[in-house]
């Protein structure tokens, strides 16, 4: 195994050939979305946080949680949480 690493440019490059294969405009979607569905879809399948941190390169929390949601499903469960207490 190579032992490479993707740069901006180039990953971008590929997500772009990769959207023309699938007939989507790549120029309506920024790499900074992508950044955040990564994050966001990876925390609500319950990845841990600091995994997120790290492929994401993000070195603090705070900055990183601006980038994602919630799911609709975790958002009812604190609801339901709170109404049961």
């Amino acid at each position: 195994m190579v032992d490479e690493h993707l740069s901006y440019s180039r990953a971008r490059e590929h997500l772009k050939i990769k959207l023309g294969e699938l007939n989507y405009d790549a120029s309506k979607i920024s790499w900074h979305s992508w950044r955040a569905c990564g994050a966001t879809v990876t925390k609500n399948a319950g990845v841990n946080i600091r995994w997120i941190m790290i492929q994401g390169r993000w070195r603090c929390i705070s900055s990183m949680q601006g980038y994602m949601e919630d799911s609709l499903e975790n958002r009812l469960i604190v609801s339901e949480t709170i109404g049961n207490m």
